[in-house]
């Protein structure tokens, strides 16, 4: 069974691969876009980048890169990275929503409390 990517959102194929018992590997990026430049097809679609991934597990089996049982840890690290991501974002959104909000009602009061909004995104709040 081959995945890409093996972290994030190819983690429920991987764990669903290795709870059936199936040898789960998956193509590097890098390799995916050297093969894909192979195939006649010029736009970059999931569709496309799927059947790369098969063709290549079918003829270029040594391509692949075995997913290791210490992947697991790495990729649930990669998925908490992103939820840490999306929160950094969601806190910035705020923040800049909060102070546009005050430069319209009262820009002074957005002049004292503005950059106090961005010292709370960089001591940790929302990361």
């Amino acid at each position: 069974m081959a995945v890409d990517p093996a972290a994030s959102i190819g983690a429920l194929p991987v764990a669903v691969g290795r709870a059936c018992g199936h040898a789960v590997a998956y193509l590097p990026g890098l390799a995916t876009r050297r093969i894909a430049d192979l195939h006649p097809a010029t736009a970059k679609t999931d569709a496309r980048d799927a059947h790369v991934i098969a063709d290549a597990a079918r003829t270029l089996p040594h391509t692949l890169r075995r997913v290791d049982t210490g992947d697991e840890a790495l990729a649930e690290l990669e998925v908490l990275i992103g939820f840490d991501d999306d929160l950094a974002g969601e806190s910035t959104r705020v923040s800049n929503r909060i102070r546009g909000q005050l430069t319209q009602i009262h820009p002074a009061l957005e002049r004292v409390l503005g950059p106090k909004l961005q010292f709370l995104r960089f001591v940790g709040v929302g990361q």
